[in-house]
This record gives C-alpha cells, sequence and structure tokens, in this order.
C-alpha cells in the first residue's frame, strides 16, 4: 500500500512534468509578436465599458470585440477609400504594399486554431486583430493623403 502511493505519486508528478514540457514546446512553437502594435492600441471608451459589463464572459467579450474591430474596420475602409482614389504614384504604390503587408503580419500572428486551442487563445487573438486594425486605422488617419 505504501509503494502504491509513492508510485502514484510519481506518476502523477511524471504527467505533470511531461504536460509542462509540452506547454513549453507549443509556446516556443508560436512566433512572438514582433512588436507593441499587436498588444496595445487605442480603443474607445465604449469599448471598455463594454468589456466591463461583459463579466468575463467568452461570448460578451467576443461582442464586444466585434463592434470594436467594426468600427476601426470601418476607419481603415474609409482611409483606404482615399488613398486609391488618389493618383497614381510610387508613394501610392507603396502605401498600399505596406496596408496589405500589415494585413499579412496581423494573420500571421492573430490566428486562432478552432480544433486545438481554447476559449482564452480564441480572445487573444480576436484582441490581437482588434489592437492591430486599431494601430493601423490610426496609422492611416494621419497619413492618408499621398505626398504628406
Amino acid at each position: 500500500m505504501k509503494y502504491t502511493s509513492i508510485i502514484l505519486l510519481l506518476c502523477s508528478s511524471l504527467y505533470a512534468y511531461t504536460a509542462s514540457a509540452q506547454s513549453s514546446l507549443n509556446d516556443i512553437e508560436k512566433t512572438p509578436v514582433p512588436d507593441i502594435s499587436y498588444m496595445q492600441a487605442p480603443l474607445s471608451a465604449e469599448y471598455s465599458q463594454c468589456n466591463a459589463q461583459s463579466r468575463g464572459m467568452t461570448d460578451q467579450l467576443l461582442i464586444c470585440l466585434d463592434i470594436e474591430y467594426a468600427r476601426h474596420e470601418q476607419l481603415i475602409r474609409d482611409a483606404v477609400a482615399q488613398i486609391i482614389d488618389a493618383p497614381d504614384s510610387i508613394e501610392k504604390d507603396q502605401r498600399l504594399d505596406e496596408i496589405a503587408q500589415w494585413w499579412q503580419d496581423t494573420e500571421q500572428h492573430c490566428q486562432w486554431d478552432a480544433a486545438t486551442e481554447g476559449q482564452g487563445q480564441r480572445l487573444d487573438a480576436a484582441s490581437c486583430r482588434l489592437n492591430r486594425a486599431a494601430n493601423l486605422a490610426q496609422k492611416l488617419k494621419h497619413t492618408t493623403q499621398i505626398g504628406q
């Protein structure tokens, strides 16, 4: 009986160690974000209020994220439309290429895999995309005019 308890303790310790090692390997496989724009952004007071009222419920938090994301997405669409309406130029092409690269980087670093990741990672990915959109909207707000 004494040895059974020790064996069980040893096995449970070994299981915890291998689970921890696997978790560390999964973290290493994820590419770290290149800059702060994936983690911080100027977001609205309404978004903060929505989050506070969500009581930490995932479905409510996702609604808050979606509403704020839609707001920034519209700002981006408006700014891109202004850039597209500008006369053709190297600067215009460069701006559009930068925006395309911004979205490509966002897709690479703000992913969620429903098959292997949980709700926490889902919220992290949605928050990452929101931060990137908000930062892009802010950047475009100040640089939409070609020749500035």
